[in-house]
């Protein structure tokens, strides 16, 4: 699954990316940009490369990647290594022992070839986007419902369960655009992935519900406490409108959430986390990321910070404290560091209560 973590990342750089169509550089930048990534390419002996800005190190980029593919020269190679943070892709049977020593614990992803691994982890990402699209189906015949209901954020996994809803139901599937004091950039995003998909959505305004009620209670915000009133009072407003559209027209309400939500807890009770259905919590956040290029998802959704929409600024991985990636790390059985572990161990261990329905008393022996 290590491919799956290199492809769900978003920038990439690839350090010797030719104009050459006969060079592996060339072959690999062509596949990275073709795929839906933003790809810089790196090589001091051009100006540019298919028509992109060629620059001359990694220093020189105009932003921070997430990932850096390097096909050349394993001395050459070991000089971006030491210089550079970040995950490498070298070319295959060029890297020696010296090389793999600079590169780190948790560091270096390898395979016989690139694309070979890219072409493998593409046909896995399809079909789990058929099982799913099925089992969908199932449930919902099983409940004996005509469709399905969701909330879109404007993010990827909403985008990922919306494009899978309009696969699996391409006449009786729903996306609710549900704003609560939230960016307009959020709504505009879902409306663009509706369109893109041609998902069937409506968009309603929950602030004034919200503030109503806030105001009612009079909140202050001795100890903090307003913060977590205040933001999963909008999760579990949009999941209640959610649910009022769901039970008039018959459908079944599906959840967001990922692998490494649903291990951390990283949802609100009786909010997001109170669906029906949970499409997406086996894939990790990486998968999420490939799944939604293959489906169709527009770069904007895909590229910008995850966020609940909770507050203003508000990101998932700020408020968790990690990153998906280590969280997607751990889960598959890699290296993470010692805090990232601890910050994972010590959210699902206090998060238990939210994977179970509410605890009663045994009172009574049948």
């Amino acid at each position: 699954m290590r491919t799956e973590l290199a492809f769900g990342q978003k920038k990439w750089a690839v350090v010797g990316a030719t104009p050459d169509e006969e060079k592996f550089g060339n072959k690999i930048y062509k596949m990275l940009r073709e795929a839906g990534f933003v790809v810089y390419p790196v090589n001091g002996r051009y100006d540019e490369i298919l028509g992109d800005k060629c620059y001359g190190s990694l220093h020189e980029l105009p932003e921070k990647v997430d990932m850096v593919s390097i096909v050349v020269r394993p001395d050459i190679a070991e000089n971006f290594v030491s210089d550079y943070d970040a995950v490498f892709w070298f070319q295959p049977n060029t890297y020696t022992d010296a090389t793999l020593a600079k590169v780190g614990s948790g560091k270096y992803i390898a395979g016989p070839c690139v694309l070979v691994e890219h072409r493998k982890a593409q046909a896995r990402i399809e079909n789990y986007v058929e099982k799913i699209t099925e089992w969908l189906r199932e449930k919902v015949a099983e409940a004996r419902c005509k469709g399905v209901v969701l909330g879109i954020s404007g993010g990827v996994d909403s985008a990922v369960v919306g494009a899978l809803a309009k696969r699996a139901f391409p006449e009786s599937s729903k996306g609710l655009l549900l704003p609560c004091h939230s960016s307009s950039k959020d709504v505009e995003h879902g409306l663009e992935l509706a369109g893109r998909i041609g998902l069937s959505s409506d968009v309603v305004d929950l602030s004034e519900p919200h503030r109503t009620i806030m105001t009612a209670f009079g909140f202050d915000n001795a100890g903090g406490a307003l913060r977590a009133s205040d933001s999963n009072l909008r999760a579990r407003l949009r999941m209640s409108a959610i649910y009022a559209y769901a039970n008039y027209r018959g459908y079944l309400v599906l959840g967001t959430d990922n692998a490494a939500e649903v291990h951390i807890g990283y949802f609100t009770k009786y909010g997001d986390g109170g669906v029906d259905l949970l499409p997406i919590a086996e894939l990790h956040k990486c998968e999420v990321y490939h799944m939604a290029r293959f489906l169709g998802v527009p770069k904007e959704i895909i590229y910008k910070a995850p966020s609940a929409g909770l507050w203003e600024g508000q990101t998932d991985e700020g408020e968790i404290g990690i990153t998906y990636d280590a969280i997607d790390a751990y889960l598959l059985g890699e290296s993470v560091a010692d805090a990232d572990r601890a910050i994972i161990e010590r959210m699902h261990r206090q998060s238990e209560h939210k994977r179970h329905i509410p605890p009663h008393p045994v009172i009574k022996q049948f």
